[in-house]
Formats: C-alpha cells, sequence, structure tokens
C-alpha cells in the first residue's frame, strides 16, 4: 500500500513537472521571441 502511494506520488509529481515546464521547452524564450517579432515590425 505504501509503495503504491509513493509511486503514484512520484508519477503525479513529474506529471505536474512536465506539464510546468512543457510550454517553455516548446516555446524557446517567449520574451526573447517576442522582442524579435517587435524588431521585425519596425523595418
Amino acid at each position: 500500500m505504501r509503495l503504491r502511494v509513493l509511486v503514484l506520488g512520484l508519477a503525479f509529481f513529474a506529471t505536474a513537472v512536465t506539464i510546468a515546464v512543457s510550454p517553455y521547452v516548446a516555446g524557446g524564450h517567449p520574451p526573447d521571441r517576442a522582442e524579435r517579432v517587435d524588431a521585425r515590425l519596425d523595418r
């Protein structure tokens, strides 16, 4: 019983971290990209 709770807790924690980090990994660095888009519009 304790092992199952431990495994489920670790799985939940890993899932939460993955969901929290995925937008930054997928989008690169949003502030830098936003600055680049603004620079392109100035041309």
